[in-house]
Parts: C-alpha cells; structure tokens; sequence
C-alpha cells in the first residue's frame, strides 16, 4: 500500500483576509488543519492589524505559521505575479506536496507552470462543501463579496454554483 505524503498549504494574504473580513476564517484550519504563510504576508497581517484594517493578528492564530523564503536560490519575479504572491509561491516550491492557496489569477498560472497544486477561494468553499463543513457554496461567496469585499465576476459565481449543484 502506497501512502501518500501530507499536503503542506501554504497561503498568501489575500485569501486569510478576505476569510477574515467576511468571518468565516474558521474554514481555513477545518480545511488543512496548518496553513503556512511567507514571513512578509505574517508580517503584512500584523501590520494591517496593528493599525486597525480589520486584519487577523497572525500571533493569535494557532494554526497559521510563517516560513523564510530562499532569496539566495530564487529565480527572477515574474512581472505578472506580485511580490507577496512570488514569495508565496516560492516558500511553497521548497515544501513537499504543497497545496497553493492564492487569489490572483496570474499568481495561480505561475503556479501551476511550476509544477504545484492551487487553488483559490471558490475551490476552497468548493471542497469545505464536499467535506461537508459547509451547506451551501453560495452563502459563503456572498459573503465574500458583501463583507469581505472580494471581487469576482458574476459568472464564475454561476459557474461555482453550478459545481456545487446549486445552479436553478
């Protein structure tokens, strides 16, 4: 019998605060349990926190961890993909079996370029519905976009719905 190496998740920003500002942070440690962030998105957090924008602090966040990136064996950033995203994605190529928690879309291209696993949040509330953590898909998106302020077009909200079996 094979068995199968632990997925290691390793998360920019984005996805921590937009789950924070729609209070539904909760999902992420129901879902994988350790999340790992780059020190710059952990120190990004505590400094969005630490001046009142409705951030997690990350030093309460048993479940959340930070990592250092290897800026010694890193290839150039890519211009499409942003500072925070480039370093998630690349403290994530240095884990085993990583699972990539980003928004942006160019960010999640890159990633898969590089061989890694991703997702953003419509598949993570994808799967917390599969799981059974959650009952609907489309509770938790309008959260997103009401609270949280994420930004997402109407037809991939059609499209997630129609994943879940939600659609009419």
């Amino acid at each position: 019998m094979t068995q199968t190496q632990p997925v290691t998740v390793v998360s920019s920003g984005l996805p921590i605060l937009y789950l924070y500002r729609s209070d539904q942070l909760a999902l992420l440690p129901a879902m994988y349990r350790q999340v790992l962030v780059p020190v710059c998105v952990w120190n990004q957090l505590r400094a969005l926190n630490g001046e009142g924008l409705n951030a997690p602090d990350p030093e309460r966040l048993d479940w959340l961890t930070s990592g250092p990136v290897d800026l010694e064996n890193a290839p150039p950033k890519p211009r499409h993909v942003g500072v925070n995203e480039w370093n998630t994605l690349r403290l994530a190529r240095d884990r085993p079996n990583p699972l990539v928690l980003i928004e942006h879309r160019n960010a999640r291209k890159q990633a898969q370029a590089m061989g890694m696993r991703c997702t953003g949040l419509l598949g993570m509330i994808l799967m917390a519905k599969r799981k059974g953590l959650i009952g609907d898909v489309k509770s938790p998106i309008r959260k997103l976009q009401e609270q949280g302020g994420f930004l997402i077009t109407e037809k991939a909200v059609r499209l997630a719905l129609q994943m879940s079996g939600e659609a009419h």
